[in-house]
């Protein structure tokens, strides 16, 4: 099934975080849905009739909710909100100073590199 694409939840985070959020994630989702299967094709669900693809007016948003409704909505609790707002209130992280190597040579910032010929740099976008 689709928790056995997504596996644990780390892994769900993981995408989310990998998409920017829980609307690009749900964007992107739902685009595959409408690009690569019959997820938006609606029939005319007439009586005794089988359709090869699609659904009756109504059941693909049934489905959604349904799925959505599986998984009870929570209150925020008072320590996580000020988890949250703490981290709002935080001011951004200055980037990381240039810094040289004894002969003069930039250090690569991050997870890079320096080799005789050649220096190099990689983000975690790149990595992954």
């Amino acid at each position: 099934g689709f928790g056995d694409v997504f596996g644990r939840s780390r892994r769900a985070a993981g995408v989310a975080g990998g998409a920017g959020g829980i609307e690009p994630l749900l964007e992107a989702f739902f685009g595959f849905l409408a690009r690569k299967t019959d997820f938006y094709v609606v029939h005319e669900n007439r009586a005794n009739q089988s359709y090869a693809a699609g659904f009756a007016p109504g059941q693909a948003e049934a489905m959604v909710l349904a799925a959505f409704r599986r998984h009870p909505t929570r209150r925020l609790e008072a320590r996580t909100r000020r988890v949250v707002e703490a981290e709002r209130a935080k001011p951004e992280a200055a980037p990381a100073a240039v810094r040289y190597t004894e002969d003069g040579k930039q250090v690569p910032v991050g997870n890079g590199g320096v080799a005789a010929t050649h220096t190099w740099t990689q983000t975690l976008g790149e990595a992954t």
